[in-house]
């Protein structure tokens, strides 16, 4: 089940309360604009959050087998990532799936996922709906956490988070693996909890487990690489056409 009512009640105070549009006890956006924020904005929280977890992927070249994290973390800090993702949600009253993939590189991204496209190159972030033509225009807010700026907690992993070593030999989808149990420094942390499952042969990242205050999300990774960093341009929110409704908070 995707994009359902229940899963915008769930998740759209938060998002638009954290990036200054709205939020429980506040006044909604009215209007088209209203409409706008709310359609997109429950689906951007997704793709926002499905982002900071999946960007944690390891090098296949990793000579750090017993701190795999530690590795990622120094050499996301100087190259461009790229990878696909596929994902489950379950708040324990109903579930979603989807998939998509992502551009990393320092503090700009790119993503798609389930129709919903975003562009952020560090300052603005750009949020997109390609069959309701919609988009919202807004700038990053360091306030945001995880589910506004995936990116910031990417660079930082290190400081974000605590982890034991080494990680513990199992299984994840049927593929032998070490897991990594990372808890957030932060009591105030959007993120109880992460898991992370690196493929025991050759130290690549094949899945993860996030956990929140209200869900549980698990992903498959897969197509990633590390590339030299380049042109920043595909990180640049594009123009859009005369047909489509464009909300621009910056």
């Amino acid at each position: 089940m995707k994009d359902s009512i229940g899963f915008r009640k769930l998740y759209i105070g938060k998002t638009f309360g954290r990036a200054g549009l709205w939020a429980p006890g506040n006044a909604a956006p009215s209007g088209r604009a209203g409409y706008v924020a709310a359609n997109v904005g429950a689906r951007y929280a997704a793709a926002a959050l499905i982002a900071f977890v999946a960007v944690f992927l390891p090098a296949s070249d990793m000579s750090a087998q017993e701190n795999a994290v530690r590795a990622l973390a120094d050499r996301v800090a100087v190259s461009k990532v790229q990878f696909g993702y596929s994902y489950v949600m379950d708040d324990g009253k109903m579930k979603m799936t989807g998939k998509g993939s992502v551009a990393v590189q320092g503090e700009c991204y790119h993503m798609y996922g389930d129709g919903i496209e975003v562009w952020c190159d560090g300052s603005v972030v750009c949020t997109a709906d390609d069959e309701a033509k919609e988009a919202v225009i807004e700038p990053v807010t360091q306030a945001g956490g995880a589910f506004v700026d995936p990116v910031a907690l990417v660079r930082n992993v290190d400081r974000e988070f605590r982890w034991d070593i080494p990680g513990q030999e199992t299984a994840f989808n049927g593929v032998a693996s070490v897991r990594y149990d990372l808890e957030p420094l932060s009591d105030s942390s959007d993120i109880s909890g992460m898991k992370l499952y690196f493929r025991k042969t050759d130290n690549i990242l094949v899945g993860a487990e996030i956990e929140t205050v209200k869900v549980k999300l698990v992903f498959m990774i897969s197509s990633f690489g590390f590339l030299p960093c380049g042109d920043e341009s595909e990180f640049s929110v594009p123009s859009f056409g005369s047909d489509w409704f464009v909300t621009d908070l910056r």
